[in-house]
């Protein structure tokens, strides 16, 4: 079973779509063969071993945290054939791959496990910190055992007062004698029992932020291990750090900044873990209702499942294509950071993560609908494909801390700047398709000018849900009428937009009349 292979919107973005020829000036076949082999591997080794990964967990004891020997092999397994980290550069041992290759990889291994995808994602994260950060020691040290798996990696943020307020921070960094010390407590930290720690904590005399390193070591304890609802193979606990050893990493006092940088990468990393768990999802419901029967047909032709497996399809088409449209943008402001652009390539992130988290559930939820009641019986798996992505929608700054950042850029540039979306957009073209497309991106600068106008910073926040809805959708079939302009042969945006101006519609009733009432 190839994963890559039978996917076909994956197959198409990467290897029809322009989206990799933006990014990416080496042979592009190189990276079909790497992915070509990812998904065998993962389709055949790692694929087989989730369900039991799942029920055997993890578990603490003296201190030693034991995990499921499939994930444990798993690991190995990926990590010997050199998918440790796409985007550390050849300078340091790595392939030097751009992140849309990266969130291709992280989708796949995400839809074999999406445990396994935290500790690969999570260990790449540090390799890639290190390298931008770290001192050239320190990326000599530690950048070739992250790659070849010997160490793994963990990023250390949240506190018990801390969450989204990383401002909060109890954690303490101290210069010492023989270097700074780090004290604190950390919780929710994924793969706590890591080699290699990214620490955010707070200069000690200073209400300043600065972003740490920190090996494993008799200074680092696990002090408890979470019993969550889902990705049971990976390790989620609370380290103390007592006087332990750190190094900076980055400019002193700009933890925060170093950490957002770090947390738009990881947003779209869970961004693709949620497109895989879906994948996962839908590709398993679309087979069990073909070959399920009821009323002398299969039940993927009752007229009652067919508009739940249509939205299946569609989400994930819009999802994906929001997804590598902003691992786009980022690797081209990469290579050329221009500030003009930022904010756009910003608000397109916390819309891929928001819409990929949120739709990605709701396939899993209509998934295990699918199956019924053999659905909710764990020897299917569907259940487990349900727990692993409800946290989805939580890590890396929760589905209304997406919505609100959104909001804010949105907003950032002032009336004049909505005025002028507003006088772009405004449908012209003779072609209905694409009419219907600056429609839809007319009607979210229609409804932002109707909520910019009250100038009402809580009314705002209030209908932040709807708006960055209206945006996730009128995007998404911007960017699949792009596409089907490339290949005419992909005709699904006509689809789409049938499908998603309804619930546009809906967002921006909600919104008329919340402006009405304040």
């Amino acid at each position: 079973m190839n994963i890559y292979r039978d996917n076909p919107d994956l197959l198409w973005t990467i290897e029809k779509s322009k989206v990799l020829s933006h990014v990416y000036q080496g042979d592009a076949t190189i990276v079909y063969a790497l992915l070509d082999s990812l998904g065998e591997l993962l389709g055949n080794e790692v694929l087989p071993l989730r369900l039991q990964n799942d029920r055997e967990g993890c578990s603490l004891k003296d201190a030693v945290i034991t995990r499921p020997e499939g994930i444990v092999q798993s690991y190995k397994t990926l990590a010997n054939a050199g998918f440790c980290s796409a985007t550390v550069s050849e300078a340091h041992g790595g392939p030097g791959l751009p992140y849309v290759v990266n969130m291709a990889m992280y989708e796949l291994i995400a839809r074999a496990d999406a445990s396994l995808m935290t500790m690969l994602g999570l260990t790449s994260g540090v390799a890639e910190t290190i390298e931008f950060f770290g001192t050239p020691e320190l990326k000599q040290e530690l950048i070739p055992k992250l790659l070849s798996g010997e160490y793994s990696g963990a990023m250390c943020l949240t506190e018990p007062n801390a969450g989204s307020d990383l401002r909060k921070l109890k954690t303490i960094a101290e210069k010492t004698p023989t270097g700074t010390r780090i004290t604190g407590e950390k919780i929710f930290i994924s793969n706590c029992d890591a080699d290699v720690h990214v620490v955010l904590a707070q200069d000690a005399g200073t209400d300043k932020q600065s972003m740490y390193a920190v090996l494993k070591n008799d200074h680092v304890h696990v002090q408890r291990l979470e019993e969550k609802c889902g990705l049971h193979a990976s390790a989620t606990g609370t380290i103390l750090y007592e006087a332990c050893p750190a190094q900076l990493l980055g400019e002193k006092e700009k933890g925060l900044s170093h950490m957002f940088r770090l947390m738009g990468l990881a947003r779209l990393g869970v961004a693709a873990q949620a497109l895989g768990v879906a994948q996962e999802a839908a590709t398993r419901a679309q087979e069990y209702a073909a070959q399920r029967k009821q009323f002398d047909k299969p039940i993927k032709d009752l007229p009652g499942l067919k508009p739940v497996l249509e939205s299946m399809e569609l989400d994930l088409i819009a999802g994906r294509a929001l997804l590598y449209n902003a691992a786009k943008d980022l690797d081209l402001y990469q290579k050329n950071p221009d500030d003009t652009k930022k904010h756009r390539m910003r608000r397109n992130i916390f819309l891929a993560k928001l819409f990929t988290t949120e739709q990605g559930y709701a396939i899993a939820d209509n998934a295990l609908q699918v199956f019924g009641g053999t659905g909710y019986i764990k020897e299917q798996g569907i259940e487990q494909l349900l727990r692993d992505s409800r946290v989805f929608r939580i890590y890396e700054g929760t589905s209304q801390i997406q919505e609100l950042m959104f909001v804010q850029s949105f907003f950032k540039s002032g009336i004049p700047s909505l005025l002028k979306g507003y006088a772009r957009t405004i449908p012209h073209s003779p072609n209905r398709l694409k009419r219907a497309v600056q429609h839809m991106e007319h009607a979210l600068y229609t409804t932002a000018l109707r909520l910019g106008m009250k100038n009402n910073p809580d009314l705002v926040q209030y209908c932040s849900h709807a708006l960055a809805t209206i945006a996730a959708d009128a995007y998404a079939a911007k960017i699949l009428y792009t596409q089907s302009q490339q290949d005419k042969q992909r005709t699904v945006v006509e689809r789409f937009v049938d499908y998603a101006s309804p619930r546009m519609h809906a967002h921006q009733e909600f919104i008329r009349r919340a402006v009405k009432r304040k």
